[in-house]
C-alpha cells in the first residue's frame, strides 16, 4: 500500500513539472533593447563678454583764437622812404603830417611818437615828441593838437618843428612806440632824455617810417 502511494506521488510530481515546463514555454521572454549610449552633448561655446564700446565724444567746437593784427604804421602824406611834401617843412606851412597806425598790441597802455633827423650837421635833431598817447588812438591828423603830451624837441619847443635842412637830402625818421604803462609820469615839456629813461623796459613794440626832404 505504501509503495503504491509513493508511485502516485512521483507521477503527480512528474505531471507538475511537465505542466510547469509547458507553461514556461508559452510565456514570451521580453526582448531587452540594447542600452543606447547617451547622446554626446554638443559643447556650448563660452559666452563672450562684449567689449564695451566707449561712445565717441562729440568734439566741442572751440572758436579759433583770433590772431592779433599786425602792427602797421604809415602816412597818407608820404610812403616810407619817399619825399615829404614841402607843406610839412619850413619851406611850406610847417605843420605835422597825418599819421595812422593799426594793430596796437592788446596789452599796450600808451603810445609815444618821436621824429628825428639823424643827418643833422652836429648831432641828431629831434623835431617832434608826443607821449602818453592813448592806445585806442588810431593816428594823428594833420597839424594835430591836444593829443597826449608834447615833449621838448631840439628847438626847445613842445610842438612840431618841420624839416629845414641847409643842404642835401636828409632822412626824417618817425618812430612809434607801444608801451605797457599808461603814463610815463612826466609833465608836458619833458626832455627826450627823461622820456627815453622812463620808457626803459616798457616798450612792447616799435615801428619806424622815414620821409626824405632837402635841397639837391
Amino acid at each position: 500500500m505504501l509503495r503504491a502511494h509513493t508511485h502516485i506521488v512521483v507521477i503527480l510530481f512528474i505531471l507538475s513539472v511537465a505542466i510547469l515546463s509547458s507553461a514556461c514555454a508559452r510565456i514570451p521572454i521580453p526582448t531587452v533593447a540594447p542600452t543606447q549610449p547617451p547622446p554626446t552633448a554638443t559643447p556650448i561655446p563660452p559666452t563672450v563678454t562684449p567689449t564695451p564700446v566707449t561712445p565717441t565724444a562729440t568734439p566741442t567746437l572751440v572758436p579759433p583764437t583770433p590772431t592779433a593784427a599786425p602792427f602797421i604804421f604809415s602816412s597818407s602824406a608820404f610812403t616810407d622812404g619817399a619825399l615829404l611834401a614841402a607843406k610839412y617843412t619850413c619851406d611850406g606851412e610847417n605843420i605835422s603830417p597825418p599819421l595812422t597806425w593799426i594793430g596796437v598790441p592788446r596789452n599796450a597802455q600808451s603810445l609815444v611818437l618821436m621824429m628825428e633827423d639823424p643827418d643833422a650837421v652836429v648831432t641828431t635833431f629831434t623835431h617832434w615828441i608826443v607821449f602818453d598817447v592813448p592806445p585806442t588812438t588810431t593816428g594823428l591828423i594833420e597839424n594835430v593838437k591836444g593829443v597826449g603830451k608834447g615833449g621838448s624837441n631840439s628847438a626847445k619847443r613842445n610842438t612840431y618843428v618841420g624839416p629845414c635842412p641847409p643842404s642835401g637830402i636828409h632822412r626824417f625818421i618817425f618812430q612809434l612806440f607801444a608801451l605797457d604803462v599808461e603814463t610815463l609820469g612826466l609833465n608836458e615839456g619833458a626832455s627826450r632824455a627823461d622820456i627815453e629813461k622812463a620808457m626803459t623796459g616798457r616798450v612792447l613794440a616799435k615801428l619806424v617810417i622815414t620821409g626824405l626832404y632837402g635841397k639837391k
